[in-house]
């Protein structure tokens, strides 16, 4: 049986009971992938914040911030709790990220530990090569990255209807805005 992780704020869970998300369907999330699952214990973000690739093939994850700081402003000094949870139904394929799964059932806890700093953590996935961060960059090349990534994205999600919209529109207007 495989490693399940899930990752939350609150903490001296026993049970995770499914919650109602982004999905439209009431689900415990979780990833076989520690670094997968450490993505979800800060600041709330979303696709326009940050570029998500795994390689299939290496299994490499790439994280790629789409503007400056959003990195340090989502994952710096912010804590969360790490649980292990049993296995009870999980599937795949249910969400767009390819390494996150999720039941519809209660999830008994395991085992559970404190993350401080899930900057600090992640930068341990960095070094044994199983995320790849990526820090803005002002360079032609990073620039155009970002820009194909939010011309596809405004194809099926809204700018206006994300958490930190004037902060997006700040960054993305003109590329949202044009036709």
């Amino acid at each position: 049986m495989k490693t399940i992780y899930h990752v939350s704020k609150t903490p001296n869970l026993k049970v995770l009971e499914p919650k109602l998300c982004s999905h439209s369907k009431a689900y415990v999330y979780a990833s076989y992938n520690l670094e997968t699952a450490l993505l979800f214990g800060g600041e709330f973000w979303s696709d326009w914040d940050f570029i998500y690739k795994r390689n299939y093939e290496s299994g490499l994850l790439t994280f790629s911030e789409t503007y400056p700081d959003i990195f340090n402003k989502t994952f710096k000094v912010k804590s969360c709790i790490i649980y292990e949870v049993e296995d009870d139904g999980f599937k795949q394929g249910q969400t767009n990220m390819w390494d996150e799964i999720v039941s519809e059932n209660p999830v008994k806890v395991l085992s559970k530990r404190k993350v401080d700093d899930i900057a600090k953590e992640l930068d341990k996935f960095e070094k044994l090569g199983k995320i790849k961060i990526e820090k803005y960059e002002n360079s032609d090349e990073y620039k155009q990255k970002v820009e194909k990534h939010i011309l596809n994205l405004r194809k099926y999600s809204d700018i206006n209807h994300q958490h930190n919209t004037p902060v997006l529109l700040k960054h993305f207007g003109e590329l949202v805005n044009k036709k």
